[in-house]
Parts: structure tokens; C-alpha cells; sequence
């Protein structure tokens, strides 16, 4: 089952065109501070690696909000190659312990290893709010609280980008 994480979601919506329209979204991000790490330079390259995803959102953060994160969420161990740096991170992302990807990643794993990660390197920094209608199939237990266990709304994501929060969209190919 192949899977992609985009942002375009918001803009394609059909939901947009019923009333009430909500205010038009702007955005003031400098592109530069994106990750511009691929997937084909990590061990998860076949199909939609939710580690790379998280990781060129991370590096955002850390760009954008040097004073909160400093080097916490990607470590430069490699302080000439920001890429390498990246992509360490997103291989320990991807492996057994956060996100188990195994030619894709799960939603489940994914907010699994999201949240292990995050409350390793910037614990109390990073609020992590989920929609989802994807039964929990992550590490035996059930959801965390945090997962509303609801279809995706156009107004939970506004809210979200209105509050300056990072939102991953996770679009599953094989749906009708």
C-alpha cells in the first residue's frame, strides 16, 4: 500500500468549496528552512517513508526556532553535510524502535515514533494533536490520548496551521 505525506491536502480539499469558506491561509515560512531531504538517501526508499517526512519537518523547526531547538531534534554530527545529518536521523527513525517502517510507514508507527522521538530530544517542547480513521495498529496498548479517532477535518487543520503547529497530512493512494 503506497502512501505519501503532503501538505497540498488543504489546498484540494472539496470540503473548501462548501460554506461557510474559511479565510484564506498565508504563509510566511522561508522555504530554505524546509528539510530538503529524499527519501532514495535513507534506508526507507521504496515507498512513502514516514522518517523522512518527520525529519525535513524537524529540520524546519530547528531552522526556524534556532533559540527553542538549537541542534536538538537533528543532531550535526556531520557539521558540513546537513543532508547526512538528516538522514541519520530519519534511519533511526525508521528502524524497529520508533517507526518499524517496512517499505512504508504505518499512520500507527508513525505517531509512535514521533512521539518516542520527540520526548527524547525536545520533551514538553512539542504538542502532538492526531486525526485519524485508522484503527490503532502501532505497539500493543491502545491509541495514545492524544489520537482522535475521527475522519480528518478541514477545520482541525486550520485550526492547527493557525496555531503555528507543523501538520503532516498522510494521503493513502489505494483509496477509492
Amino acid at each position: 500500500m503506497k502512501r505519501w505525506f503532503l501538505v497540498a491536502f488543504l489546498a484540494a480539499s472539496p470540503a473548501w468549496a462548501d460554506p461557510p469558506a474559511p479565510p484564506p491561509l498565508q504563509a510566511s515560512e522561508t522555504f530554505t528552512n524546509f528539510g530538503q531531504l529524499d527519501q532514495s538517501e535513507t534506508t526507507c526508499n521504496s515507498n512513502g517513508c514516514g522518517a523522512t517526512a518527520l525529519v525535513n519537518g524537524l529540520w524546519f523547526l530547528q531552522q526556524q526556532y534556532p533559540k527553542s531547538f538549537g541542534h536538538s531534534l537533528i543532531p550535526l554530527t556531520k557539521p558540513d553535510d546537513d543532508n547526512a545529518n538528516m538522514a541519520s536521523v530519519a534511519n533511526k527513525l525508521a528502524g524497529a524502535d520508533y517507526m518499524n517502517t517496512q517499505g512504508d510507514t504505518g499512520i500507527s508507527y508513525f505517531i509512535y515514533g514521533k512521539d518516542k522521538y520527540l520526548n527524547e530530544v525536545a520533551k514538553g517542547k512539542i504538542r502532538i494533536a492526531v486525526q485519524t480513521q485508522e484503527p490503532w495498529s502501532g505497539p500493543p496498548g491502545a491509541a495514545p490520548s492524544y489520537v482522535q479517532n475521527v475522519a480528518p477535518t478541514p477545520i482541525f487543520l486550520l485550526k492547527e496551521l493557525k496555531s503555528n503547529e507543523a501538520v503532516e497530512v498522510l494521503l493513502d493512494a489505494s483509496a477509492p
